[in-house]
């Protein structure tokens, strides 16, 4: 990650900011932006959509549940860890377009600032 010359967006799996070495690694590499979607916009995404994914079934109690779902209570939970490593937050509650853009302009405009 520290070898990138020129300038790019790397995407980390979520588990490299609770890492200190990793995210020691992303602090000195470049800026971190946060992307944040409220858990009731994603729930509801997957709902709508039907991207569930498969139902599995815990061993010991029996109950069905959404991997995804989890995981989606897990973000919930984690959350203000992500938001507290990031240089900047992008709140993402529209569609993935609008996220992409509001991207592609804290980029923009990063770049800008990076070169005179």
């Amino acid at each position: 990650m520290t070898d990138i010359e020129a300038p790019a967006i790397v995407s980390t799996g979520a588990e490299f900011a609770f890492n200190p070495t990793c995210a020691g690694y992303m602090l000195e590499s470049g800026v971190i932006v946060n992307i944040a979607r409220s858990v009731k916009n994603i729930t509801a995404t997957f709902e709508q959509e039907d991207e569930r994914g498969p139902v599995m079934v815990e061993v010991k109690s029996g109950e069905s549940f959404y991997p995804t779902m989890r995981a989606v209570e897990l973000y919930a939970k984690d959350a203000p860890r992500y938001k507290s490593l990031a240089a900047y937050t992008i709140d993402n509650e529209g569609s993935l377009d609008e996220g992409i853009s509001s991207l592609a302009e804290l980029v923009k405009e990063l770049l800008s600032v990076a070169t005179p």
